[in-house]
Protein backbone atom coordinates (compact mmCIF):
# COMPACT_ATOMS: atom_id res chain seq x y z
CA UNK A 1 0.00 0.00 0.00
CA UNK A 2 2.99 2.27 0.44
CA UNK A 3 4.48 2.05 -2.88
CA UNK A 4 1.00 2.88 -4.51
CA UNK A 5 0.14 5.90 -1.83
CA UNK A 6 3.89 7.06 -2.78
CA UNK A 7 3.80 6.13 -6.68
CA UNK A 8 0.92 5.30 -7.34
CA UNK A 9 1.94 1.72 -8.70
CA UNK A 10 0.12 -1.17 -7.33
CA UNK A 11 2.74 -4.60 -6.52
CA UNK A 12 0.70 -7.80 -5.78
CA UNK A 13 1.92 -11.43 -4.71
CA UNK A 14 -0.39 -14.13 -6.28
CA UNK A 15 0.30 -17.85 -4.75
CA UNK A 16 -1.92 -20.07 -6.78
CA UNK A 17 -2.08 -23.78 -5.86
CA UNK A 18 0.60 -25.67 -8.13
CA UNK A 19 -0.57 -26.74 -11.75
CA UNK A 20 -4.03 -23.96 -11.92
CA UNK A 21 -2.04 -22.24 -14.29
CA UNK A 22 -1.72 -25.24 -16.57
CA UNK A 23 -5.73 -25.57 -16.63
CA UNK A 24 -7.04 -22.23 -18.56
CA UNK A 25 -10.72 -22.31 -17.63
CA UNK A 26 -10.04 -22.98 -13.69
CA UNK A 27 -7.29 -20.35 -14.08
CA UNK A 28 -9.31 -17.96 -15.43
CA UNK A 29 -12.15 -18.63 -12.74
CA UNK A 30 -9.24 -18.43 -10.05
CA UNK A 31 -7.80 -14.64 -10.70
CA UNK A 32 -10.54 -13.33 -12.46
CA UNK A 33 -12.06 -12.22 -8.29
CA UNK A 34 -8.79 -11.84 -6.91
CA UNK A 35 -7.74 -9.31 -9.21
CA UNK A 36 -11.00 -7.75 -8.48
CA UNK A 37 -11.32 -7.54 -5.11
CA UNK A 38 -7.41 -6.53 -4.86
CA UNK A 39 -8.04 -3.91 -7.58
CA UNK A 40 -5.21 -5.19 -9.93
CA UNK A 41 -5.49 -2.29 -13.10
CA UNK A 42 -2.95 -1.05 -15.55
CA UNK A 43 -1.03 0.40 -13.05
CA UNK A 44 0.01 -2.92 -11.24
CA UNK A 45 2.99 -4.97 -11.24
CA UNK A 46 1.41 -8.96 -10.84
CA UNK A 47 4.15 -11.36 -9.35
CA UNK A 48 2.40 -14.25 -9.66
CA UNK A 49 4.59 -17.48 -7.87
CA UNK A 50 4.02 -20.78 -8.21
CA UNK A 51 5.88 -24.00 -7.50
CA UNK A 52 5.98 -25.40 -11.37
CA UNK A 53 8.10 -28.52 -13.26
CA UNK A 54 8.49 -29.55 -16.44
CA UNK A 55 5.58 -32.18 -17.09
CA UNK A 56 8.14 -35.00 -19.20
CA UNK A 57 11.33 -34.51 -16.99
CA UNK A 58 9.89 -33.21 -13.70
CA UNK A 59 12.34 -30.89 -14.18
CA UNK A 60 11.45 -27.81 -11.76
CA UNK A 61 11.40 -24.48 -13.55
CA UNK A 62 11.30 -21.04 -12.30
CA UNK A 63 8.88 -20.04 -9.55
CA UNK A 64 8.10 -16.68 -10.28
CA UNK A 65 6.55 -14.81 -13.44
CA UNK A 66 6.01 -11.26 -13.40
CA UNK A 67 3.03 -9.43 -15.17
CA UNK A 68 3.03 -5.25 -15.61
CA UNK A 69 0.32 -3.55 -16.65
CA UNK A 70 -0.12 -1.59 -19.86
CA UNK A 71 -0.44 1.74 -17.83
CA UNK A 72 3.05 0.90 -16.07
CA UNK A 73 4.82 -0.42 -18.98
CA UNK A 74 4.19 3.40 -21.10
CA UNK A 75 4.78 5.34 -17.89
CA UNK A 76 8.41 3.81 -17.34
CA UNK A 77 8.73 3.01 -21.11
CA UNK A 78 12.54 1.71 -22.01
CA UNK A 79 13.14 2.15 -18.34
CA UNK A 80 11.35 -0.51 -16.81
CA UNK A 81 11.79 -3.34 -19.33
CA UNK A 82 10.76 -6.72 -19.62
CA UNK A 83 14.19 -8.12 -19.95
CA UNK A 84 14.79 -6.20 -16.28
CA UNK A 85 11.34 -8.21 -15.24
CA UNK A 86 12.89 -11.52 -16.96
CA UNK A 87 16.37 -11.47 -14.81
CA UNK A 88 14.26 -10.55 -11.62
CA UNK A 89 11.83 -13.27 -12.31
CA UNK A 90 15.40 -15.69 -13.72
CA UNK A 91 17.21 -14.42 -10.37
CA UNK A 92 14.70 -14.89 -7.36
CA UNK A 93 12.52 -17.76 -9.11
CA UNK A 94 15.46 -19.52 -10.47
CA UNK A 95 15.76 -22.91 -8.84
CA UNK A 96 19.28 -22.47 -7.46
CA UNK A 97 17.98 -19.50 -5.79
CA UNK A 98 14.89 -20.49 -4.21
CA UNK A 99 16.19 -24.22 -3.15
CA UNK A 100 19.45 -22.44 -1.37
CA UNK A 101 17.14 -19.50 0.64
CA UNK A 102 13.02 -20.86 0.21
CA UNK A 103 10.42 -19.82 -1.45
CA UNK A 104 9.55 -17.26 0.99
CA UNK A 105 12.81 -15.12 1.02
CA UNK A 106 12.95 -15.53 -2.91
CA UNK A 107 9.29 -14.00 -3.24
CA UNK A 108 10.42 -11.34 0.25
CA UNK A 109 13.47 -10.63 -2.04
CA UNK A 110 12.16 -10.00 -5.47
CA UNK A 111 8.99 -8.27 -4.08
CA UNK A 112 11.65 -5.87 -2.07
CA UNK A 113 13.59 -5.10 -5.54
CA UNK A 114 10.70 -4.45 -7.89
CA UNK A 115 9.44 -1.91 -5.22
CA UNK A 116 13.34 -0.36 -4.72
CA UNK A 117 13.74 -0.28 -8.87
CA UNK A 118 10.33 1.42 -9.25
CA UNK A 119 10.76 4.21 -6.09
CA UNK A 120 13.90 4.93 -8.03
CA UNK A 121 12.31 5.08 -11.52
CA UNK A 122 10.27 7.65 -9.90
CA UNK A 123 12.61 9.37 -8.14
CA UNK A 124 15.12 9.62 -10.45
CA UNK A 125 13.07 10.31 -14.11
CA UNK A 126 16.59 10.63 -15.86
CA UNK A 127 17.50 6.96 -15.76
Amino acid sequence: QRLERDVGVKLFVVCPRQGLQQRKAEWKEYLRPISKSLGVDQNSLVLLAEQRVQERSGKPLGLMSLNPGLKLTERFQYRLTSDFLTRVSNTYGGPRFVNANGTDTAIREATEQLAAVIYDLVENPAK
